[in-house]
């Protein structure tokens, strides 16, 4: 059997095939042409196409090459930069820390200063004390009353001068700015401190400042303020007293916290502050006060319970039997029923209510009827009372501030009846019992450079108190003026 032709043999021998077949069969050929024409197109194309996406690929691979090169420059150009930041801000951390540190060794080294000047004016204070000492004792008395008189002037000086260097040191504490952020005022201090310095300088008075704890207290603030203007007024060369109304902050109360901020910003400042609560059935009344330079402050200084709602109570019945009398004129007058009712309102209401308990109690039931205290009114007068009662207060603390310090003689005996006036009988008895103590306190503290002074004050509160329908206090009193003279 013969070998079949190699490549070449077999391209000649297919054209020599197809070159009969176009002779013989012309469409075939053509057919076939067109066939192999179309396989050549299809393998053309499909080379074309895998050029292409070689190239599509290998471009895409470059891009990607591209784009993997610019994100590692953006990457260590980055880097770079946050290690700039880093060290810069590092070199910053440690300047501030350097400024901060220099600045507390020299305010450490002012405190230090300062609490120096300080212990050494206590020094200088306690050194005249003992020379007073001996002084005192090769002194007759009414040389002795004298000196003793000379030493407090003396004494209140020093107070003065702790008070400059206290201030000057609190401005300059570490804390300052941080109690500032949580002080019970809402006033700035360094004003009110300002004004005090610029104040003793100009007429050498140091009047008390006078604070109501309770922002939502204004009918009584301007009841105080009105009675402080009237008597203790800040522009009068006796007693006068500096108000600072409205500064109280509504989240903070009148406790402990609280006053130690305002202690240590105001010590230099002799300062009274009122406030009240409601407890049960009862409001309390609170006084703080402290003098310039105190190592502390007195809370409660004083403190006073009042059954407000008992006192209240009793105004709305007053109110209602005032009522019954205008009634009755009405009736006379014609008025309908109607109309009478109409003007008489919730004093006609509480009217009714009385007498039905009236009826209860006839009947042996003591259980207590509810009645109306809605009206404006009733709550006015009972405010009324509180702020009565806070003027007498302050008059109080401020009388006796001013005779230790400045030899003023009280006010509080001649304004007694007028503030009395509206005080109801429940909180008489235990309103006075403090006034009577509080001024043989007083009487005994200025005994020792004032002898002459007991007796007369002693007299001035049993005037004062003379016009009440219990008269023991004022017996009292005037007993106790009569005892100290027949010692004198």
């Amino acid at each position: 059997m013969k070998s079949l032709p190699d490549r070449t043999t077999r391209n000649v021998w297919d054209v020599a095939i197809q070159g009969t077949m176009a002779m013989l069969n012309p469409q075939v050929y053509l057919a076939n042409r067109q066939l192999e024409a179309a396989e050549l197109r299809i393998i053309f194309e499909g080379q074309r196409e895998e050029d292409r996406q070689r190239f599509e690929l290998r471009r895409i691979e470059a891009q990607a090459l591209k784009q993997s090169e610019i994100q590692e420059k953006l990457q260590r150009v980055n880097q770079d930069f946050q290690l700039e930041i880093h060290e810069a801000g590092r070199k910053h951390q440690l300047e501030m820390q350097s400024i901060n540190l220099q600045a507390q060794r020299e305010q450490m080294q002012r405190q230090f200063e300062n609490s120096l000047k300080i212990a050494n004016l206590n020094h200088e204070n306690l050194m005249e004390v003992e020379r007073f000492r001996d002084r005192c004792a090769r002194l007759s008395f009414k040389e002795r009353q004298e000196l003793e008189w000379e030493f407090k002037q003396f004494d209140r000086q020093t107070q003065i001068r702790l008070a400059d260097k206290h201030r000057q040191s609190m401005l300059q504490s570490a804390e300052y700015s941080r109690i500032l952020d949580r002080h019970p005022l809402t006033t700035l201090s360094t004003p009110t401190l300002d004004f005090y310095e610029s104040y003793r300088s100009t007429y050498g008075v140091v009047p008390p400042l006078v604070i109501i704890a309770n922002p939502r207290a204004s009918i009584i603030e301007d009841k105080l303020r009105e009675f402080l203007q009237a008597n203790y007024s800040l522009t009068r060369s006796e007693r006068p007293a500096k108000i600072q109304f409205g500064s109280w902050r509504e989240t903070s109360k009148l406790d402990e916290s609280s006053l130690d901020l305002l202690f240590f910003t105001h010590k230099s400042v002799p300062t009274l502050i009122f406030g009240n609560k409601v407890v049960g059935n009862d409001l309390k009344i609170q006084v703080v006060w402290w003098n310039s330079m105190a190592t502390a402050y007195e809370y409660p200084l004083l403190s006073m319970s009042i059954p407000w709602r008992a006192i209240q109570r009793d105004i709305v019945k007053a109110h209602a039997l005032d009522w019954e009398q205008r009634k009755v004129t009405l009736q006379a007058k014609g008025n309908t029923s109607e109309e009478i009712r109409q003007e008489g309102g919730t004093d006609e209401i509480n009217l009714q209510i009385l007498k039905l308990e009236e009826e209860d109690e006839h009947k042996g039931r003591i259980k207590p009827r509810e009645y109306n205290m809605n009206d404006e009114k009733y709550g006015r007068e009972l405010t009324e009372l509180l702020a009565s009662l806070q003027n007498l207060l302050a008059s109080l603390i401020l009388d006796e501030y001013y005779l230790f310090h400045y030899n003023v003689r009280p006010l509080l005996p001649k304004l007694l009846p007028s503030l009395l006036a509206a005080v109801p009988e429940e909180v008489m008895m235990e309103l006075i019992g403090v006034i009577v103590e509080r001024y043989k306190s007083l009487c005994q503290a200025v005994e020792s450079d004032r002898p002459s002074w007991v007796a007369d004050i002693a007299v001035e509160l049993a005037e004062g108190l003379s016009g009440l329908s219990d008269k023991s206090f004022s017996r009292e009193m005037l007993n106790y003026s009569i005892q100290y003279r027949s010692r004198l």
